[in-house]
């Protein structure tokens, strides 16, 4: 666990995979938000608090694939499971996951003879 680290410092902006923990200090909810939501990463993130209206009031506002409340890391597999931003791209796990696997193609067609159009009839 590493506290007070510098916002700007490699351990606060870049994904480091491991046991790290990096403790920011912040003044209110909208402080907190800035601080989580300034950096190019968004893979997951948590909100501890005691009071879970205010939890769920700061995760979705959190650019993070996942936010937990109180916890970190149970992965629902029905759910897609991914980051936002810098942190990889696309899901994997659940319906939305298929859907970034599949390229919609939408075609229209009218039921009836072509029309005539400047002289011109489709053949």
């Amino acid at each position: 666990m590493v506290v007070g680290a510098d916002q700007r410092s490699e351990l606060v902006q870049d994904e480091i995979f491991g046991p790290v923990l990096a403790v920011l200090a912040f003044d209110d909810e909208d402080h907190a938000v800035s601080l989580a939501n300034d950096s190019p990463y968004g893979l997951a993130s948590s909100v501890w608090t005691n009071r879970v209206d205010r939890g769920l009031r700061v995760a979705h506002r959190i650019n993070a694939g996942v936010t937990w409340i109180n916890d970190h890391l149970p992965i629902a597999s029905e759910m897609p499971h991914g980051g936002r931003g810098a942190s990889g791209f696309g899901k994997d796990m659940g319906h939305d996951a298929v859907l970034d696997f599949t390229v919609a193609h939408h075609v229209m067609a009218k039921h009836a003879e072509p029309e005539v159009r400047d002289g011109f009839r489709p053949a």
